[in-house]
């Protein structure tokens, strides 16, 4: 059991990129902050941020390939390898894996003499538990309300999903919803996905889009020819991969336009989407397609159909880097 174990973890660290070894020995042993690891690597902290997740889902991999294929299994099993591996003399620091990226020694041979070390498996006990926490400061008054998994669709060249991004601490909500049209003039309507109830009128765009706690499942009714803007207080970041979210329920998508100084809006597509175990679809829009010269800090997002138990598109979340 002591062989299977160990041979396992070094396998599936082994595995893993050197850049990916490097974030996780700097981000979980030594504790570093995001700022600080792009001072160490010569790079921005949205780079180190974006290379954690990564490096965080590939480990999650490797190790599922062996055998533990449940994120609550991965912290029992090295603590049960911590036991057997305790009474090992020699001390070693996480920093060695570092080293050995750095001087191009196999992983497999680092990660071996590291882990048949008291302190090298606490270490990596450490950091499966920095890998399998959850996000507890996250809370529901709906106690069956739970974070959905991903229908696993990859961004492309990336090892990510759009609910990372989604989730992600530089993709947020926009500070403020403004100029609405409602052609009807009869006001917003909104419904509550958790009850499946009825629309209701009198929707707060404010506090179902800007304020909303992240389970809360109540959604804004967009109906054809009902629109919104989304404002920004930063230029929304053109970075790889998608930079605008929208998440809600009932194809078709609607039509999703940016304007910053110019007077017309530039109309987005959306290149990747991602279903959750919600039933959401997250459309992911890239800003690849605007100049560069432009500053792009407010979305338009158009309804554009009546389909649909409510009659049109059911928005959840509209979010984007800053």
């Amino acid at each position: 059991m002591h062989q299977e174990l160990r041979s396992a973890v070094w396998e599936a660290m082994d595995a893993v990129t050197i850049r990916y070894r490097n974030i996780l020995t700097l981000r979980c042993f030594q504790d570093l902050s995001y700022a600080e690891i792009a001072l160490a690597t010569g790079g921005s902290e949205l780079q180190a941020r974006l290379l954690f997740f990564r490096a965080k889902r590939s480990l999650r991999h490797q190790l599922a390939t062996r055998g533990f294929n449940k994120k609550e299994q991965l912290l029992p099993a090295l603590s049960l390898f911590a036991a057997l591996t305790a009474s090992q003399s020699k001390s070693a620091s996480a920093a060695a894996l570092v080293e050995a990226s750095a001087l191009n020694v196999s992983a497999g041979t680092a990660a071996l003499g590291l882990a048949t070390t008291k302190v090298g498996v606490m270490s990596l006990v450490a950091l499966v538990t920095c890998i399998t926490a959850g996000v507890a400061h996250h809370s529901t008054s709906t106690a069956e309300i739970r974070r959905p998994r991903p229908v696993l669709q990859r961004i492309k060249n990336q090892d990510t999903t759009l609910l990372d991004l989604l989730y992600g601490p530089d993709v947020r909500r926009p500070a403020s919803i403004v100029k609405p049209r409602d052609p009807d003039g009869n006001g917003f309507t909104w419904t509550n996905r958790a009850r499946k109830g009825q629309a209701e009128p009198g929707a707060d765009l404010r506090e179902l889009l800007v304020d909303k706690a992240e389970l809360d499942l109540r959604v804004l009714i967009l109906p054809a020819g009902h629109f919104l803007h989304a404002h920004f207080p930063n230029p929304i970041v053109d970075a790889p991969g998608p930079d605008i979210l929208i998440a809600g329920w009932t194809r078709p998508d609607p039509l999703v336009e940016v304007f910053g100084a110019q007077p017309s809006g530039i109309p987005l597509t959306h290149p990747v989407e991602l279903s959750d175990t919600w039933g959401r679809t997250i459309l992911g829009y890239d800003l690849a397609v605007v100049p560069p010269t432009l500053s792009i800090n407010t979305i338009r997002i158009t309804g554009i159909h009546t389909h649909g138990p409510h009659q049109g598109f059911e928005l959840h979340e509209i979010r984007a880097r800053q």
